[in-house]
């Protein structure tokens, strides 16, 4: 969870310009959500985001591996793991769901 976290964390983090929301919801399922008020992502760059080595913008010091992480943890948990643009803040929006 920590290593999760810290790299969802850390991105949004860097490409928020003035907030960063986490929610939690638990019940049958656990819902992780991580949301900033950031440029966001162009839809089509969405897909390709959980690839090891792809990185959306070149602008912010980084090395493209932190949400390839992320889908590795979530899948070994039997997760899933979506991005989207955040409707609240208007810049990304990451998803996780673990049963």
């Amino acid at each position: 969870l920590l290593e999760l976290l810290g790299n969802l964390l850390d991105n949004a983090c860097k490409w928020a310009r003035h907030q960063v929301r986490i929610s939690v919801e638990s019940g049958n399922e656990l819902l992780l959500c991580i949301e900033d008020d950031g440029p966001g992502c162009a839809p089509q760059a969405l897909d390709h985001l959980g690839q090891r080595d792809v990185r959306n913008d070149e602008q912010i010091a980084g090395h493209g591996l932190g949400l390839s992480i992320v889908q590795e943890i979530v899948e070994q948990y039997d997760g899933r793991l979506s991005f989207d643009r955040s409707e609240a803040l208007g810049g990304f929006r990451v998803e996780v769901v673990v049963v």
